[in-house]
């Protein structure tokens, strides 16, 4: 991958890159690439990713990228919460995702990377 990486960064104009992509890309892969930096910089300028869901211009595809764990999620509980101080003391260290979590009296689960999507 590096050498990808080195192709990329020789490249001067705007024409150049468009000609190095198209030649290495599918116009599909060009518009999934595209979408997928739409949705990183929106994550980077802090939007979180139950705000950029409701937009029409993003495919499912791009979602899928962030939600595989290829753009680090924000929003979601990234940790556990748990049920009581009796769940904590009982807890073996360096363990994870050992615990009873808490529900609320809507019946969440409040455990690792519960949240809206």
């Amino acid at each position: 991958m590096a050498a990808l990486f080195e192709a990329i960064l020789v490249l001067k104009t705007p024409e150049e890159c468009h000609a190095f992509f198209k030649d290495l890309c599918t116009y599909q892969e060009l518009n999934a690439i595209s979408q997928r930096l739409q949705v990183a910089k929106l994550l980077h300028e802090g939007h979180v990713f139950h705000d950029i869901v409701g937009w029409d211009n993003i495919t499912d595809e791009a979602y899928a990228h962030i939600i595989s764990g290829e753009v680090e999620p924000s929003g979601l509980l990234q940790f556990q919460m748990p049920a009581s101080m009796d769940t904590v003391e009982a807890q073996d260290e360096d363990v994870p995702r050992d615990m009873e979590c808490y529900v609320d009296a809507d019946g969440n689960t409040y455990d690792f990377c519960f949240g809206s999507l």
